[in-house]
């Protein structure tokens, strides 16, 4: 056994059994080691519609888009929209939002912000266009064109690609005639020449000449 005895300074004394009275220290310093998993931010990704998208403008759509737990993580708490929104899709671990699509065409970005459970966020921005509709232009006929029964009278027209759009996909006249074409002229009466423009993002417009 160790029996204490009077104290000395800068420490207790003790007196070994059988022994003599010795100063040691009354304590000793120890490392500690503590292993910790770190864990890594949660990531966001766009289903619908895909990132670089073209898209109408003024339009509403839905969207779709997942979050995904980073390493380690513990699981994650949301999944939203920059407008708030991330409504669960039944029996699938994706989310559902909505993107109001500005009036004015350009180049513009759509984020989902992830958030994992011990309070990690991350945001991702996703890119996308929009775009003006397309236009079409009638050069013959001229519109309050008369012309005779029979003659022959050959059609002119031409499509443009409106701003930020992705081109032209057809420009057709009636019963989908190109340019040049032939007016029809074998009745008698007032009608409309029609040309449609579309653009590749699906997107149309249509001009009218009418005739006699």
């Amino acid at each position: 056994g160790i029996e204490s005895g009077g104290g000395g300074a800068g420490g207790t004394d003790f007196v070994p059994q059988g022994g003599t009275e010795s100063n040691v220290p009354t304590s000793t310093a120890a490392e500690v080691q503590i292993s910790y998993l770190a864990a890594s931010p949660p990531t966001a990704q766009l289903l619908a519609p895909p990132s670089g998208s073209i898209l109408a403008q003024g339009a509403s759509t839905s969207t779709l888009f997942t979050c995904t737990d980073g390493a380690g993580g513990p699981g994650i708490s949301s999944c939203v929209d920059q407008n708030g929104i991330g409504a669960p899709v039944l029996l699938t671990s994706d989310y559902a939002g909505e993107l109001n699509v500005p009036s004015i065409p350009g180049n513009y970005t759509y984020a989902v912000t992830a958030t994992s459970s011990d309070g990690l966020t991350s945001t991702t921005k996703f890119p996308y266009t929009v775009a003006a509709p397309p236009s079409a232009k009638i050069t013959s006929p001229s519109d309050g064109q008369t012309v005779a029964l029979g003659q022959s009278v050959p059609t002119s027209f031409s499509c443009s690609d409106g701003a930020y759009g992705s081109g032209i996909s057809s420009c057709t006249g009636p019963g989908g005639s190109g340019s040049p074409g032939k007016l029809d002229t074998s009745k008698t009466g007032t009608f409309t020449y029609t040309v449609t423009a579309t653009s590749k993002d699906q997107q149309t417009a249509t001009a009218t000449s009418t005739y006699t």
